[in-house]
């Protein structure tokens, strides 16, 4: 049977003029539709003053664009007068992943060249000290996906430094912060007397940093010759031993007959 072409309303006519002429065919016309109040993904409207009201999909065809993280040429298309246009041509950019500093993966979906609704399981490497929101984005089909949302977390150094560690001497102007744990790390190291890396944490940002990683220094006693004017007992203590530890294990270091001044127990 007779049927309006796709893009066409109304109820098809055929018409016969003149003997052995040409059929004439009427009654299908261009169908107009509208907007929908909610854009499919992948497409925006630019200029919606187009396409107010019922329009043709050529008259409303200028402002259609595809959205950023979309590639291809939008089109309209209406197949019945009054309806919404179907939207088409637009397609979501797929892109491959290269974590970098700041993020951890932890999924499936990411494998290859995917689209960005695809690769879920992006997320801030809490382990190195960053917080936020991940966002994945494909901005250039083909390309790399774009990370975004996630910081180094900032924390406080102490005010005054714990036992073992001791602020770097020209770093003085930066101890109060907040910063963030490369930053810290440049101005804080062992003090003398104790050995190690120090180690910074910022868990929760805002608030101080843990720090670990310096140790007291430990010797042998059994090896120790003490200068003269000295005496040394190992006591009960096992070596290598700490300084701390001499009191606890009955180590002393004392003054020998005929001298005098302060000691250690």
């Amino acid at each position: 049977g007779l049927s309006c072409a796709p893009g066409y309303t109304g109820v098809p006519v055929v018409r016969c003029p003149s003997h052995n002429g040409v059929f004439r065919l009427s009654g299908c016309v261009v169908s107009k539709c509208r907007i929908p109040p909610v854009f499919p993904e992948g497409y925006y409207l630019s200029g919606p003053q187009r396409c107010a009201g019922l329009q043709t999909a050529a008259s409303c065809m200028q402002g259609i664009r595809c959205m950023t993280g979309f590639h291809g040429t939008p089109a309209l298309n209406c197949s019945t007068t009054g309806d919404y246009f179907n939207f088409t041509g637009c397609l979501a950019n797929q892109c491959t992943l290269s974590v970098g500093l700041g993020y951890s993966y932890s999924g499936t979906g990411c494998t290859g060249s995917v689209a960005a609704t695809s690769c879920g399981g992006v997320s801030c490497d809490t382990a190195s000290y960053y917080g936020g929101v991940a966002k994945v984005s494909c901005p250039v089909d083909g390309g790399t996906f774009s990370l975004s949302g996630c910081s180094a977390n900032k924390c406080y150094l102490t005010a005054r430094m714990m036992t073992g560690y001791e602020w770097v001497p020209s770093a003085n102007a930066l101890h109060r912060g907040p910063l963030t744990v490369a930053t810290a790390l440049r101005i804080v190291q062992c003090a003398a007397g104790y050995y190690g890396t120090p180690q910074l944490t910022c868990t929760l940002p805002w608030g101080f940093f843990g720090i670990m990683g310096c140790h007291e220094n430990r010797c042998d006693l059994s090896l120790a010759v003490p200068p003269a004017g000295y005496i040394l007992s190992s006591g009960s203590c096992v070596s290598p031993v700490a300084m701390s530890q001499l009191g606890s294990c009955g180590g002393s270091v004392g003054c020998a007959a005929g001298f005098t001044g302060p000691t250690l127990a």
